[in-house]
């Protein structure tokens, strides 16, 4: 389950750097990230089944940095950073959260990597503008950015697999499953907010969700 958004001002100002919690009300558990320079963020929260990723923290100096160019034409680099030598795969989803394609399932070195997609699918199609979101796994532990394509791909790419399993969030679709989160944002100068219920379901693939976070006067 993607859920992405905007933390903003009433004033429709972005909050770059304000950290966003969901606390699972079922289990305690917690997803953080933090908004970008334009305010915005991107999260995964798994509802469909416990997993033993829930448990394990990001590693030191695991980073995922924002694609770029961005917004893009044909092709945009993304950009990433390891602690050590780990297999990385890195998906790309559509704004239902269907997945489009995996442009790499492959141990890289430590330190920075990057790598390319020419906006296509799995089969080497390009695919139509809009928003896309990238995920990165590695070390039992996922991060997820946003892109925003503005025109169609350029049919090529670097490191595509293909012919991979089922899109994962769409396994639950059979049964309904609604999950509850509790969610935070905090910021240096900014009043916190909460909203305590904030409910999910596994027949949504994505939602967005929009944060105003006053200032201080």
């Amino acid at each position: 389950m993607l859920v992405y958004g905007k933390v903003q001002t009433h004033e429709n100002r972005g909050v770059p750097g304000a950290i966003i919690t969901f606390v699972s009300q079922a289990e305690g558990k917690t997803d953080s990230t933090y908004s970008d320079e334009n305010g915005e963020y991107s999260i995964y929260l798994k509802i469909g089944e416990s997993g033993t990723d829930d448990d394990k923290t990001i590693p030191d100096n695991f980073k995922l940095f924002q694609n770029y160019p961005n917004p893009f034409n044909t092709g945009t680099w993304i950009p990433f950073e390891l602690p050590k030598s780990a297999k990385v795969k890195i998906k790309i989803y559509n704004i239902l959260g269907q997945k489009i394609n995996t442009i790499t399932d492959e141990y890289c070195s430590e330190g920075k990597s990057e790598v390319y997609w020419g906006g296509i699918d799995e089969k080497g199609k390009s695919v139509s503008a809009g928003i896309y979101f990238y995920q990165l796994e590695t070390m039992g532990v996922t991060k997820t950015g946003k892109m925003l394509l503005l025109d169609g791909g350029c049919g090529k790419t670097i490191g595509n697999i293909s012919g991979l399993s089922q899109n994962p969030l769409l396994k639950t679709a059979k049964a309904l499953i609604q999950k509850g989160f509790i969610i935070r944002v905090k910021k240096a100068g900014f009043f916190s907010f909460v909203d305590s219920d904030f409910v999910v379901s596994s027949e949504n693939t994505a939602i967005e969700k929009n944060i105003f976070l006053p200032q201080y006067a």
